[in-house]
């Protein structure tokens, strides 16, 4: 980079990964250029449910419904954000920790023209979030022509691109 960027490297030209181990994002992972954010995808199991509500309850994306007629709890997966709190909150073990992985978001900033990160679809592994991670900082040194952020130069056809070469192997 200190060779394409005419000066000193300022703050701003510094490639920015963020880890955040909660779904409230402390970290900030939203607004830098790659964000990692811990998860846990819910797991309904063979164990009654006893219709207790505390699911429903605890869920604040309303992910979570109870159907009497089927005995158990049912789980919007667009909705959900694998936070895991309705697995802690689930008395009767109905709802269970399935497989742990990581939510990544891509192409966040702040400064003069903001932009949230966009997030790849489904959970991934450490060896994924790793193989991402390379190929977003490659494509960085390979496009950074001035120190423009990550944001600048990853369009929609670039982030439709990582997203179709990492969900073929999603969690």
């Amino acid at each position: 980079m200190k060779e394409r960027v005419d000066g000193d490297l300022k703050f701003h030209h510094k490639f920015r990964v963020t880890v955040s181990d909660c779904p409230n994002a402390c970290s900030q992972p939203q607004i830098k250029d790659i964000g990692i954010i811990g998860s846990c995808r819910p797991q309904i199991v063979d164990v009654e449910c006893s219709q207790c509500n505390a699911c429903t309850d605890v869920c604040r994306e309303k992910a979570i419904t109870l159907d009497g007629n089927q005995n158990n709890p049912v789980i919007d997966t667009s909705l959900c954000l694998n936070c895991g709190q309705c697995i802690d909150a689930c008395p009767t073990g109905t709802i269970k920790k399935g497989e742990p992985g990581f939510r990544v978001q891509l192409g966040g900033k702040m400064g003069r023209h903001p932009r949230l990160a966009r997030e790849l679809p489904g959970l991934y592994n450490e060896d994924q979030v790793m193989e991402i991670l390379t190929a977003c900082i490659q494509f960085y040194k390979n496009n950074s022509r001035h120190g423009e952020r990550f944001s600048e130069i990853f369009k929609d056809a670039d982030f439709e691109d990582i997203s179709r070469q990492f969900t073929t192997s999603v969690l």
